[in-house]
């Protein structure tokens, strides 16, 4: 997504494999080793390099979000980001955050509004967007490598995992797969006995499930559907019921409470929508999954009240 270079989470380009597995999504590129990311030959897309990928042994994939069709190949990624922690000061819980541009937008929301020192509190955003669970369980090793700093760690998933695009998993490969980086977090954390808190999945609004119109702002950038947080929520649940010391942040919840399940604009009478006369400021940013400043702060709000706990 774009919005993870808004965030300012960087993309950090890495060596091209020359792997010739062809995929439609990541569930291909289970067996490549380190090429194990979905990427287009040509174009670009989260967290793939910024080359031309070789043609020969790729798969027809289709990538609305970015390039629209393309052959894909199974590549290492772009990297997971260059961890480099701010400094532990003394006194303070530390917080490392671990997800997409949901969290992302969170962490700038926190870098722009709140005084997390005020709280007690010191954050650490992982350095790149967390994108798929596929993605960040190979890049967990690099995100949590101090082991015995963290107090709170908070992990979400699903945005991209539910995209109509490469990143896709569809619920059962993406249940196996977070249950895997889940256990994987737990043993990693082990030694500091972190607290981990679950994020669930936000909603996605309605008029997305088409293809990316980056001229009106409608369509997907990629194409996501209504029905799906709701599924990928409930194999995470699933997931999360097995872990009793895991906690369960529910920002569906708490979106769906303001915006309902089936929404365009939240509320319906705002007013960030071209030609729309609204009398108040949308919550969340219409025909998109990302929000607003009510709603950044919201979410925001959230956050920071299970890290204190």
């Amino acid at each position: 997504m774009l919005f993870s270079m808004l965030l300012g989470l960087s993309l950090v380009s890495f060596v091209v494999s020359d792997d010739t597995t062809g995929c439609a999504t990541d569930a291909g590129c289970t067996t490549t080793g380190t090429a194990y990311r979905c990427c287009p030959v040509q174009g670009r897309a989260e967290n793939c390099p910024q080359r031309q990928l070789p043609l020969t042994g790729s798969h027809p994939c289709v990538l609305p979000g970015t390039i629209g069709a393309s052959n894909c190949t199974c590549s290492v990624s772009s990297g997971c980001g260059t961890y480099a922690p701010n400094p532990m000061v003394p006194g303070l819980k530390q917080w490392l955050m671990i997800g997409d541009s949901i969290s992302g937008g969170v962490n700038a929301y926190i870098r722009a509004h709140v005084n997390l020192t005020e709280e007690g509190i010191q954050l650490q955003h992982v350095p790149v967007n967390a994108a798929n669970v596929w993605f960040g369980l190979h890049c967990l090793d690099t995100w949590a490598a101090e082991t015995d700093r963290w107090d709170v760690v908070t992990f979400n998933f699903g945005l991209h995992d539910l995209a109509l695009d490469n990143e896709r998993l569809e619920p059962p490969f993406y249940q196996q797969t977070l249950d895997t980086f889940t256990q994987k977090l737990q043993s990693t954390t082990s030694k500091k006995k972190s607290k981990l808190v679950w994020v669930t999945t936000t909603p996605v609004p309605n008029g997305i499930a088409g293809a990316c119109n980056k001229t009106t702002g409608q369509g997907g950038c990629p194409p996501r559907r209504v029905a799906d947080p709701p599924i990928y929520n409930e194999a995470a649940a699933n997931v999360m019921k097995k872990y009793e010391s895991i906690e369960t942040l529910d920002l569906y919840g708490l979106v769906t409470k303001k915006c309902g399940t089936n929404y365009t604009l939240c509320p319906e009478n705002c007013d960030s929508w071209p030609g729309h006369n609204g009398t108040i400021p949308c919550f969340s940013r219409p025909y998109n999954v990302h929000y607003n400043q009510p709603g950044w702060e919201a979410l925001t709000n959230a956050y920071i009240s299970v890290v204190k706990k």
